[in-house]
């Protein structure tokens, strides 16, 4: 019966959101927490991220072939208050038009590399923030409208309860310096100096800033160098224990060891030391997963935070000082597979309740199900126990309660509507009607015959 039941249910759930449950917006708002990333980086606060396996996103890929490791940039931040990055004041630029939506210049456009179109459905509530690897040039978000900020972030606004679901199609070779007749020069110095601004800082940072540069003078040397540095001199570790007033100043000089956000943090700070302009980028760093289908599924624990700097004639120039060793873990085969299963669960969750859509907008297959034989699994259960009830269905009231009743007549106790049988008497008879009447075997109906038999026999001969 239990696995009738389990397959009936399943059956239900498939076939449910292809009809009526369509219409009825199944959204739990409660699951829907701030996963693997933030709009804002609070140092200490990103915590044990890669023991967090929610799924944040799927993605899968239309044109092109991805690289093996992917880095999926989700905001910049520029303002730095010693604990926290965050950007105060920000300006969003919204596209006038829906649907399909150029983001890049015709320049950029025009570049040489290589393409790639993917699609990403949102999992998780990430703040409506849209994810992108290399340099997007069109975007196609079927519902609400575009925005775009400054540090070149976009976002999804809408109406809707939905999480977004969208296609990019992106340059794939930001690290490539663009040609001697497009320089690009940071646009006046009121926002350059937003790039710079600290607060007061150790000088402790300041000399080590220093000593790692090592006399260089060109922002992009001395920015590899730093990256260079951090990566090998210090450790990765969710267990680094890292307080005070100060926190970079404890990674730098005293624990040496963190995760992503001391080492962007460090970076970051140690170049505005140096007048290079940074930012810190958030968003998700990961080699694909084994994929479900055409689908991959990024987890919360992909979550990784670098750095941008400011390389004059090159523009925001990617470095990620954070060692190699944090960014992938590997798991147990037990917890791999569980995450594997978990993984085909949420691609079959998503295909049949419809919510997919891109710029080729495909048809989502139905998934490969042996349909005939869940129609046996489902209906010969389902008969088995319609026949089973057919007794109680059609025949009326059951015997023994018929021969009770009788019984208590004879007994002149009538009995009320709320009273149970142990309410009016409390004897044999009780006894042998309570096990005639629900333990469905037959001897127990007999006993309840014999015995009224021998009552109705006795009364008349007392009489």
């Amino acid at each position: 019966m239990l696995l009738g039941i389990g397959v009936f249910s399943a059956a239900l759930y498939v076939f449910l959101p292809r009809t009526a449950f369509a219409a009825i917006p199944l959204n739990f708002k409660p699951l829907r927490r701030l996963v693997g990333f933030s709009g804002t980086v609070r140092l200490g606060e990103i915590g044990r991220l890669q023991e967090d396996r929610t799924p944040a996103f799927r993605v899968r890929f239309l044109e092109g072939k991805p690289p093996s490791v992917l880095r999926w940039r989700g905001v910049a931040l520029a303002d730095f208050n010693g604990l926290a990055w965050a950007n105060h004041m920000e300006a969003w630029f919204e596209y006038p038009q829906q649907g399909k939506i150029t983001t890049a210049s015709d320049e950029q456009r025009r570049r040489a590399g290589e393409r790639l179109l993917y699609e990403i459905q949102t999992l998780a509530a990430m703040e409506r923030v849209l994810f992108s690897i290399g340099v997007p040039e069109y975007v196609y978000l079927p519902q609400g409208r575009l925005r775009r900020n400054a540090e070149g972030a976009l976002k999804q606004i809408s109406l809707e309860d939905g999480l977004p679901t969208y296609s990019v199609s992106g340059w794939q070779d930001p690290e490539q310096p663009p040609r001697a007749s497009e320089p690009q020069v940071m646009p006046g110095p009121l926002l350059r100096q937003r790039y710079l601004r600290l607060p007061v800082v150790n000088p402790r940072v300041r000399e080590l800033a220093e000593d790692v540069a090592g006399g260089a003078k060109e922002p992009g040397e001395v920015a590899r160098r730093m990256e260079a540095f951090l990566r090998t001199k210090y450790a990765y570790s969710l267990e680094a224990n890292i307080g005070g007033r100060d926190p970079l100043v404890d990674f730098l000089f005293q624990t040496k060891a963190g995760h992503c956000e001391y080492f962007a943090s460090a970076m970051a700070v140690m170049l505005r030391t140096l007048k290079v302009p940074t930012r810190v980028v958030t968003g998700f760093y990961v080699a694909l997963p084994e994929p479900v289908g055409e689908w991959y599924v990024i987890r919360s624990a992909n979550a990784h935070s670098w750095v941008e700097a400011w390389i004059e004639g090159r523009g925001w120039v990617t470095y990620d000082p954070t060692p190699p060793g944090g960014v992938q873990r590997q798991l147990p085969a037990t917890l791999a597979w569980l995450l594997r299963l978990q993984d085909r669960m949420v691609i079959l969750s998503e295909e049949w309740m419809g919510s997919g859509s891109g710029v080729r907008r495909p048809n989502l297959t139905a998934p490969d199900l042996p349909w005939s034989w869940l129609g046996v699994l489902t209906v010969v259960p389902l008969a088995w126990w319609l026949w089973r009830r057919r007794g109680v269905a059609a025949g009326g009231p059951h015997e023994a309660a018929v021969i009770y009743g009788q019984y208590l007549v004879m007994r002149k106790r009538p009995r009320g509507g709320s009273q149970t049988a142990r309410d009016v008497e409390a004897g044999e008879m009780t006894q042998l009607y309570e096990r005639a009447r629900f333990s469905g075997k037959p001897e127990a109906l007999e006993a309840l015959r014999k015995a009224f038999a021998e009552y109705r026999q006795a009364a008349s001969k007392g009489r």
